[in-house]
């Protein structure tokens, strides 16, 4: 296992939704909302983490400029975001 991704504070999980390949690079998209969450956060790192062999690995990061924030779950507002990934494949 990578000890390092066992120290990021984890405030929410979402699995890869669409995957779309181009040349050289690939986009990846996840839908976060605020369904489960039980105490607001401000989201400002996405990390994609993959996996190869059973080892997980950090693939890649990304930083918003300002974070965005996501409240805590409640019936009279919903709040999603689509985060969208494009990672270059290279050897």
């Amino acid at each position: 296992t990578n000890s390092v991704l066992g120290t990021i504070d984890i405030k929410q999980q979402v699995n890869i939704s669409t995957v779309l390949p181009s040349t050289g690079s690939y986009k990846v998209q996840g839908v976060f909302s605020n369904s489960t969450v039980t105490a607001d956060y401000l989201m400002n790192t996405i990390l994609l983490v993959g996996s190869y062999n059973g080892t997980e690995f950090l693939a890649a990061a990304q930083v918003a400029n300002y974070a965005f924030k996501m409240p805590a779950a409640s019936t009279g507002e919903q709040t999603i975001y689509n985060i969208a990934a494009q990672i270059s494949v290279s050897n």
